[in-house]
């Protein structure tokens, strides 16, 4: 059948958006759109690009006017979906999906980002579920295995994820990704030899796949030394900034390692330098948004008897809050060789779920009571899935933001906080390259410096609060007098401290966070002040505290 001319015309926007040349096909199309303005076609064109470029609100716009025109058009719902779930607005992001799939049942596309929709509000089970029925229809889609072993590792389903990821790689053998994702759940576990084997393997595939590097630098940073030309060519090339900061990272780890520590701080500026301009974060508007939550604690939260609807668990959670790389996993690592403990890492369904919580602009008593009422329910099945044992420690650091929420919504907890050296807070921060879209704020040292105070404000007013609720934990006491600082925690949390659990080798649990390999050791007594190879380049650190 010959193309008419719109169609043509559409055909060379979609060429041009695929060789990334965003500009010129946004141009494109609203020369389209002066004459075809009666079309859904080009608006559901010109909003796809538009959500590629970050312009969200146009994105939105176009793809609302492309269904006014077609309210049959599934891909148009979808994409709106899509939209909404950029925004974090969930609810309607669940509604466009669920109206694209009564328009299209058979549509894999949407059934995968009904999966990814759960997966961003923490509905971890839901997002396994919901993959699982498409592989039940077809098992031979790569992507889908991705998907669901992300999903299944959030529940600690580490076993089962990477019988996923090995099924990826069955599927397809040549893509360096499936090697690198199956190496970091070994990373996880702790199987060294076999996280390297895998590691490698990507990179031998993919010689650009940077993240490996970064990976292959922690795991065993000698491993890097005939690759150095390779990753300084890279650095030489059009690369994006992201992939700047992986070969930064990674060459800084090598050289520090080999005790270069001048070459290792000038890569670690340039790797911050990179992943700062990447990420474009604020932390004024950063530190706006996290003071609200004190504001909307004493108006909303402080005064409510919000526990009368309290669910009955037998399962009590730990939190150990404090600054990022303050000692939470060692903590962790110890206290979860109790038999009654479970080690959960680092969950995000407190900090996420406030955050939505304090954005709410027509808030009232009982908006408020129900979503309490849910969090705290959506916790506890979480909880349940993860494992059985009585008590289960939640270490993100960052929910010292909410210690008075968490009393109010579980007034059993426990809380932990770990304050460690400023300065060796500080650093090691900056040395480190985070998952992506977790810590902004420590590619800059100035924001490292003020996010610190920051935290510091947020701890001294909690504790004015609640004083006995919280138990401070130096880092350099513990590792000074880890067995009396060990039984004065156990303690507190009303178990009995046997001397075996200062073993970290007896540890087996899978670390998910930049402390993966450090708390299988031992307790380094060194590492209270890992800074000083390089104090003469922390003139910024040391005087700010």
């Amino acid at each position: 059948m010959m193309k008419n001319k719109l169609d043509i015309e559409l055909d060379e926007v979609q060429r041009l958006f695929e060789s990334h040349s965003k500009d010129l096909a946004l141009k494109k199309i609203d020369k389209i759109l002066k004459k075809n303005n009666k079309n859904y076609l080009p608006y559901n064109y010109r909003g796809l690009i538009s959500l590629s470029l970050e312009k969200v609100d146009l994105a939105l716009q176009d793809f609302k006017k492309a269904l006014s025109l077609n309210n049959q058009f599934s891909e148009g719902y979808c994409n709106l979906g899509n939209t909404y779930l950029r925004l974090n607005e969930f609810e309607k992001a669940s509604e466009s999906y669920q109206k694209a799939l009564s328009l299209n049942p058979s549509s894999i596309e949407i059934k995968i980002n009904m999966g990814m929709l759960y997966f961003k509000m923490g509905e971890y089970d839901k997002a396994v579920n919901t993959y699982q029925i498409i592989l039940r229809e077809n098992s031979q889609l790569e992507y889908v295995h991705q998907l669901i072993a992300d999903a299944l590792i959030q529940n600690y389903k580490h076993t089962e994820s990477i019988s996923h990821h090995q099924e990826a790689i069955k599927i397809n053998p040549f893509n360096a990704l499936n090697y690198f994702l199956l190496g970091r759940d070994y990373l996880w576990k702790g199987e060294k030899k076999l996280a390297i084997d895998n590691i490698k393997k990507s990179i031998e595939i993919n010689p650009k796949h940077y993240a490996s590097y970064l990976a292959i630098s922690k795991l065993e940073s000698l491993l890097l030394k005939p690759m150095i030309p390779t990753m300084e060519a890279f650095l030489k090339e059009n690369i994006t900034l992201l992939d700047k900061a992986f070969i930064y990272f990674s060459l800084a780890k090598f050289y520090e390692d080999q005790k270069d520590y001048e070459n290792s701080f000038n890569l670690l500026l340039m790797g911050n330098k990179s992943m700062k301009q990447h990420n474009k974060f604020d932390f004024k508007n950063y530190e706006k948004e996290l003071k609200e939550s004190i504001n909307f604690f004493e108006e909303n939260i402080e005064s409510t008897n919000i526990h009368n609807k309290y669910i009955e668990n037998k399962q009590s959670p730990i939190f150990i809050v404090g600054m990022p790389r303050s000692g939470t996993s060692l903590i962790e690592q110890i206290l979860s060789n109790h038999p009654s403990i479970f080690g959960a890492g680092e969950l995000d369904t407190i900090h996420n779920s406030l955050l939505q919580l304090i954005k709410i602009k027509k808030i009232n008593q009982s908006l408020i009571e129900s979503f309490i009422f849910s969090l705290r329910k959506k916790y506890f099945d979480r909880l349940r899935v993860i494992s059985d044992k009585p008590f289960i420690i939640d270490k993100l650091p960052l929910n010292f933001f909410w210690i008075g929420y968490i009393k109010k919504i579980f007034p059993n907890a426990k809380i932990l906080y770990t304050e460690r050296h400023p300065i060796s807070i500080s650093f090691s921060l900056f040395k480190t390259m985070f998952s992506e879209g977790s810590l902004d704020f420590s590619y800059d040292q100035e924001d490292i410096v003020n996010f610190y105070k920051l935290h510091i404000k947020f701890i001294e007013y909690w504790y004015t609060k609640y004083p006995n609720d919280i138990l401070k934990i130096n880092y350099e006491h513990f590792i000074s007098n880890s067995e009396e600082i060990s039984t004065k925690i156990f303690k507190f949390l009303g178990l009995e401290f046997d001397l075996n659990y200062l073993n970290l080798k007896n540890n087996s649990r899978s670390v998910m966070t930049a402390s993966d390999l450090q708390v299988r050791d031992k307790i380094h007594h060194e590492n209270s002040k890992n800074w000083s190879p390089y104090e003469i380049y922390l003139e910024k650190f040391k005087n700010a505290y």
